[in-house]
């Protein structure tokens, strides 16, 4: 499974490789800081999966009106990549039904343990094979 990470903090960046790379099954494809490198790596890249900073630098919105920068960042990621499977990461477990609501189709609370996150890795790799 091809996993993209995003995060802004380099320190969780390394956790979460760390994490991965117990596993054989995972490979990650690249990580970013920011929806630039986002953006950069996913048009070299469509990954399986990306695990996405709720709260990535650069999380924008390019419509005036728009109230959800994460639901319209979801949007562009899947018509980028239609099949990815796309894991919202927050150190706020209250973040997790506005990162559903915005399109996410998992969360994983930073505090959570990784066999937490092996859990929804499970379930993205059933749903993208079949």
């Amino acid at each position: 499974m091809l996993i993209l990470l995003a995060d802004a903090n380099s320190e969780v960046l390394a956790a979460l490789r760390l994490v991965l790379e117990q596993k054989q099954e995972y490979k990650i494809v690249g990580e970013v800081k920011d929806t630039i490198g986002l953006f950069s790596q996913i048009t070299h890249h469509c990954p399986d999966v990306i695990i996405l900073d709720a709260d990535l630098h650069g999380l924008k919105s390019s419509r005036r009106n728009s109230r959800n920068p994460m639901a319209e960042l979801i949007q562009t990621l899947h018509m980028l990549c239609p099949t990815i499977y796309i894991i919202a990461l927050s150190s706020l477990p209250n973040k997790e039904k506005d990162c559903i609501q915005a399109g996410a189709n998992a969360f994983f609370c930073k505090s959570n343990p990784p066999d937490a996150l092996f859990s929804i890795l499970q379930t993205a790799y059933i749903k993208t094979n079949h």
